[in-house]
């Protein structure tokens, strides 16, 4: 949200244009507007809602370039998440709606926008950045594809899902008032996954909020009761997607066999009822939902990844600090006392463990006898767990484990389950 006694953040730029935060709703009208004409109309509402409403935005976190004639020409934005690895929350920043006036392009001028928006990142106390963005453009600013799943998903066919055992099952829309029940239900299917994203009451209640402008992110939420009249779950179904043809649900609470099955045929139907090919799960490997969906045929779609920047890997490594000492104590590892170098080959990382405790992480620029050396691009899927350091090593052969020390690398950095549920 737009807060008024909010600094602005100000720079004069070459060529009579100046890059600025938003700090006034008339301010964030045009950037809205502007955004519209890159992108789509639906991100004119996108925009708007996101920083007028969302609880945890800030105008500094959307920047802008205005030229002389004081029109809109180029912006970007942070947008603020919490993931969770474990018992570790991890501030994260997206770097998102991005573009430039065509008449503007080859200038510098998104050099500067992404200055801006590290600079900002920086302020939060952001420690990865994660990006939607387009194939492979944006690893010219150092992101790298974590192998954190985005789209993609199963398919079923609405004549695989058996019927229903019980038609007592009722559907309602859900509303901002039933955002307390929706951020439990939220929080133990979170609670199934070794990265995912936080949503607190607030989030939900933005998400449901009628007074948004129709945006491209517009999900129909619906709560689901069992034939006893308790509540049985919840899903959600995005109104814009990929695979146009597919009636798309992204997100789901866990819930039992007999909801499940329910679920299924409300999805079945609306599919047959649209004329659509089938349904498409765009769900994480943990969800009963897809498990059910899998047992009765579902097939592949394949999917896309999250790309993300770690500008200081020591300070992410220090802060999954509880994370390793958990996958320690439960391994040969309990206990260890032991410092071990990470070769990342532009430079080291020193972890110092104690009693199976990681008491540091420091970048070095020599280490000593290194259990492990990657790339420091193949570094992040393998520290957040996207990819295991096998996986790799099939396409880099420059990534390997010393071998008296492979065990501990696969301990510390083992394959993850991660799904990152939006937060807007």
């Amino acid at each position: 949200m737009i807060h008024p006694h909010e600094p602005v953040f100000s720079v004069e730029l070459p060529d009579n244009l100046t890059l600025r935060s938003v700090s006034r709703p008339d301010e964030l009208e045009r950037v809205a507007a502007f955004n519209g004409l890159i992108h789509g109309a639906g991100v004119v509402g996108f925009t708007a809602n996101l920083f007028a409403a969302h609880p945890d935005t800030r105008g500094r976190d959307l920047l802008y370039v205005e030229n002389e004639n004081g029109e809109v020409i180029a912006s970007a934005c942070l947008i603020p998440w919490t993931l969770h690895a474990g018992e570790v929350n991890l501030p994260t920043g997206e770097l998102g709606i991005v573009g430039t006036r065509e008449d503007y392009r080859g200038r510098g001028i998104n050099r500067h926008l992404m200055g801006a928006f590290w600079q900002r990142f920086e302020e939060r106390g952001c420690l990865l950045s994660i990006i939607q963005g387009i194939p492979y453009f944006y690893r010219q600013y150092g992101y790298e594809y974590a192998h954190l799943p985005l789209e993609g998903g199963w398919r079923l066919q609405p004549d695989q899902v058996p019927a229903p055992l019980n038609d007592g099952y009722v559907f309602r829309p859900a509303t901002p008032e039933d955002a307390l029940l929706l951020a439990a239900l939220y929080e133990a299917q979170a609670g199934c996954l070794d990265i995912s994203a936080r949503r607190s009451a607030d989030i939900w209640r933005y998400l449901l909020s009628d007074l948004r402008k129709p945006d491209d992110m517009e999900h129909e939420t619906l709560l689901l009761s069992s034939p006893q009249g308790r509540p049985a779950g919840y899903l959600r179904l995005p109104k814009c997607h990929f695979y146009e043809n597919l009636v798309t649900i992204d997100e789901c609470s866990e819930m039992s066999f007999e909801a499940g099955l329910a679920v299924l045929n409300l999805l079945a139907n609306r599919a047959r009822a649209a004329g659509q090919d089938g349904i498409r799960l765009n769900l994480p490997p943990t969800s009963s939902l897809l498990k059910l969906a899998l047992a009765y045929g579902a097939a592949s779609l394949g999917t896309y990844s999250w790309q993300v920047r770690v500008p200081d890997m020591a300070a992410l490594l220090t802060r999954l600090g509880p994370v390793f000492s958990a996958r320690l104590s439960g391994s040969a590892f309990a206990g260890m006392t032991h410092k071990v170098s990470l070769d990342f080959y532009r430079h080291c990382i020193e972890l110092d463990f104690s009693g199976g405790a990681l008491k540091s992480a420091l970048t070095v620029k020599h280490g000593v006898d290194p259990i492990l050396r990657i790339p420091p691009e193949q570094a992040v899927p393998l520290v957040l767990g996207g990819c295991t350091l096998t996986e790799i090593g099939e396409s880099y052969p420059d990534a390997r484990a010393e071998h008296l020390w492979k065990p501990l690398v696969e301990v510390l950095f083992p394959k993850t389950r991660a799904f990152l549920a939006t937060i807007y």
